[in-house]
């Protein structure tokens, strides 16, 4: 037989993670999920520190009915690192918790005497 009355042979496409666009998309996704599962968990720990925070200073007030929580005294039930924003009578304070999409925040007010009068949320 001659080579002449052979097909030529075809060079087969790369199929699978063998083509370049394939495994530039696989890649891509990855990094999309990934990124997104870490913002997920950040702002839900956010969310957790906004919330603990909270309740926390909630607990304190109720276990204190002889003496009140202070304004000094806070700062020793906030989890996390919130932002304090305080008007200027001094009435009231807030606090923000800022995530990387979400922010969480409650407000505390105090009584003439500087100590924890109510909590709700911002």
């Amino acid at each position: 037989m001659s080579q002449a009355s052979r097909p030529a042979r075809r060079k087969p496409k790369p199929k699978g993670l063998k083509n370049p666009a394939t495994l530039i998309a696989l890649i891509a996704i990855t990094v999309v999920t990934l990124i997104l599962a870490v913002v997920m968990i950040h702002d839900a720990q956010i969310s957790s520190d906004c919330d603990n925070s909270s309740q926390a200073l909630v607990a304190a007030m109720s276990k204190k009915n002889e003496k009140k929580v202070s304004r000094d005294d806070v700062k020793k039930y906030l989890y996390g690192s919130p932002t304090r924003r305080r008007n200027k009578e001094g009435t009231y304070e807030v606090f923000t918790w800022k995530g990387i999409i979400t922010s969480h925040s409650f407000r505390v007010d105090y009584d003439s005497y500087g100590d924890v009068e109510r909590i709700r949320p911002e």
